[in-house]
């Protein structure tokens, strides 16, 4: 039996060693995990390195290559680290039941550092929600890396104190340690799983299996994110977010204000400029041939593209049909010389389309409109196709009924909300699935990361006939947006800035 004076130093020795080892741990894991996730976010790692300082001396101190190993292997590790542990321990306390006490305090605080079984979770759980749902595959390899990283650490300083006290029996539990976290970071990678909603590859495919055909055979995804009435100091992180969570297609506009900032975050994304559909639109006060040229310079000058995928008119401005006519005849010219890939309109009603298309030579690709339950616009919809013309919702899920509307909005319609506790879902995602399957474009906005994602999450269901036939019945034929004819150089005219 091992005397009593030496248990107490020994179980001292392992208590500090124990605490120790959880305190780098989970420092050291939150540091790796807290960069990374900001380095997603497109932050500076400034206020973490600062907020960890103390500890992030000591973690690089006893292994310098934590980060580049985390970065390296964090997709790729399975999560198999915590369980090893806890089953070295139990083969520990078998071997050696004169020390089971000691034992069981390191069995009970070394899965703090190697598993964060204890303390992390919670923390890399509010990391999780705060990424892209795109990039979650990824960052949950990273998150479950990082943890054993930290492990790591704690069990190379556990070992070290114990070591100059245990007998051969710790000395081989604290090997079993060693070895299974060594085993978990060089197992073969798993093979990802297709099945994963975050992956990102599953969104890329349901993305792909949304794609419209334009009439000119251009390809345009169905669901894309809007930007109307967002800041320009929030729309380079909104539409950043976007882009990580899986959306293409990001519709803008020069009246908008935010086309830089839409730049700006398409180029911070670090997609190619092929995988990203600009839409734009020119305003009324560049109306004319050779003012709707130059509208076209000032808005690539500020978005930084050569190209743009989807160039239309903001309104019809029946005012001056004119000048209407001449910037439409410039947007033709645009497209024929390769500056834009399709052209298009918004706001046109079926009498401004058949007054446009009277002179027109190019059928305009898309008409963008207001269209949501409340509001679907039966003429225009049939009009738009009788000519071939995809309609494209703004303000898809009602979000101009909360504060226009004068009546319920289409979040609180109780018709919408059983449709959407029927299928575990949201009402928004409801009514963007019912564009997508009635085989509209749809370009809800929103800021915030969380809506950003569940807006882009309605590719896992399906609505029935009955209940596409119940959202299309709740039209109350109230319009929320200006009415078209009431759009003058008058009213609405404003310059709009150079790039």
């Amino acid at each position: 039996m091992v005397p009593l004076e030496l248990f107490r130093s020994r179980a001292v020795a392992i208590l500090l060693a124990a605490g120790f080892s959880g305190m780098v741990g989970f420092y050291g894991t939150v540091f790796l995990q807290s960069l990374y996730f900001q380095q997603l976010r497109g932050e500076s790692p400034l206020a973490t390195g600062l907020l960890f300082l103390p500890m992030t001396g000591l973690v690089a101190a006893l292994n310098p290559a934590a980060a580049r190993v985390a970065t390296r292997f964090g997709p790729r590790v399975p999560i198999v680290g915590g369980q090893l542990v806890m089953a070295t321990g139990l083969v520990g306390l078998c071997l050696a039941p004169a020390h089971a006490p000691t034992l069981l305090i390191a069995d009970l605080m070394i899965p703090v550092g190697v598993g964060g079984s204890f303390t992390v979770p919670p923390i890399t759980a509010l990391l999780l929600d705060s990424v892209p749902a795109d990039r979650a595959g990824a960052a949950s390899g990273v998150l479950n890396t990082s943890r054993q990283v930290g492990g790591s650490l704690g069990v190379a300083a556990f070992g070290a104190v114990v070591a100059t006290q245990a007998s051969f029996l710790h000395g081989l539990h604290v090997s079993y340690l060693t070895a299974a976290v060594l085993l978990t970071i060089m197992r073969r990678p798993a093979r990802p799983s297709a099945e994963s909603p975050a992956d990102v590859r599953h969104y890329a495919k349901e993305n792909q299996i949304m794609n419209l055909t334009l009439n000119n055979g251009v390809e345009m995804p169905a669901l894309g994110f809007g930007v109307f009435q967002t800041p320009p100091d929030v729309t380079a992180d909104a539409v950043h977010a976007a882009l990580q969570t899986g959306y293409r297609l990001i519709d803008t506009a020069a009246a908008y204000g935010n086309e830089r900032q839409v730049g700006e975050a398409i180029r911070r994304s670090g997609l190619a400029r092929d995988e990203v559909f600009i839409e734009t639109k020119v305003w009324i006060s560049d109306y004319g041939y050779d003012q709707t040229l130059h509208a076209f310079d000032k808005s690539a000058g500020k978005l930084g593209a050569d190209q743009i995928d989807l160039l239309i008119l903001h309104q019809a401005l029946p005012s001056r049909c004119d000048l209407t006519r001449d910037a439409y005849r410039a947007l033709e010219t645009l497209l024929a010389d390769g500056r834009v890939r399709a052209i298009g309109v918004s706001n046109f009603m079926p009498a401004h389309l058949d007054a446009l298309l009277e002179q027109a030579t190019v059928i305009p690709a898309v008409n963008q409109v207001e269209v949501h339950p409340y509001f679907t616009q039966p003429a225009v919809q049939a009009a738009d196709a009788a000519h071939g013309i995809l309609t494209q919702a703004w303000s898809p899920i009602g979000g101009i009924t909360s504060y226009r509307g004068t009546g319920t909005s289409t979040f609180d319609d109780p018709a919408i909300t059983a449709i959407a506790a029927a299928h575990g879902k949201t009402p928004a995602q409801v009514m963007i699935r019912w564009h997508l399957q009635e085989g509209r474009s749809a370009i809800p906005k929103s800021v915030r990361a969380e809506r950003i994602a569940e807006n882009f999450d309605v590719f896992g269901f399906e609505l029935t006939a009955e209940e596409l036939k119940v959202l299309d019945t709740l039209d109350t034929g109230v319009r929320g947006g200006p009415e078209p004819d009431q759009i003058t150089l008058e009213n609405f005219g404003r310059p709009i800035p150079e790039a």
